[in-house]
């Protein structure tokens, strides 16, 4: 990875992105290298949105233990693609997270690792959404992720596999 990548340490450093970025988006496609210093649990990659119980994440170690990404519009509807496993700590990783149509993908290094057909949320749902970090969490109860993220994507679309694959080999 280059030397304009952001490193986060954890204790509070993260970044805000623009007020409604996601607005008006129903397919999309998140896309980022990503490097752990800790497999820190509930830590977040990225979180759009406006408060714990409406926004969109991905987080690379889940309460359950595996890299997660969830949409939600209120406390009971929530959507999810998981993977098998949780992102490794200390090596580079991509990652991405596509949605076309209802289906939903998650990607590790160029492979899909998990895939959810019924995601009927969209992030044009979350509405003009005022809270759209990197690497924080809505939730003032997780922690503020540690490790270093590149090359961050956003696309209003979903990338098909091949196009996962040439973003990971450049």
């Amino acid at each position: 990875r280059d030397g304009n990548a952001l490193r986060l340490d954890g204790a509070g450093q993260y970044v805000a992105l623009p007020i409604g970025i996601l607005w008006n988006m129903y397919d999309f496609t998140l896309a980022a290298w990503v490097r752990l210093d800790d497999a820190n649990v509930l830590a977040h990659v990225f979180d759009f949105g406006a408060s714990p119980n409406v926004s969109m994440h991905l987080t690379p170690q889940s309460a359950t233990g595996v890299v997660s990404f969830a949409i939600r519009t209120n406390a009971t509807n929530v959507q999810r693609v998981n993977g098998p496993a949780p992102l490794p700590a200390g090596e580079w990783v991509h990652v991405a997270v596509t949605k076309s149509a209802l289906v939903g993908r998650l990607w590790v290094n160029g492979v899909q690792v998990g895939q959810n057909s019924n995601v009927g949320l969209y992030p044009a749902r979350l509405g003009n959404a005022a809270n759209n970090w990197i690497g924080r969490s809505q939730s003032a109860a997780d922690p503020f992720l540690r490790g270093t993220i590149d090359d961050l994507r956003i696309y209003q679309r979903g990338l098909s596999g091949t196009e996962i694959a040439e973003l990971v080999t450049g």
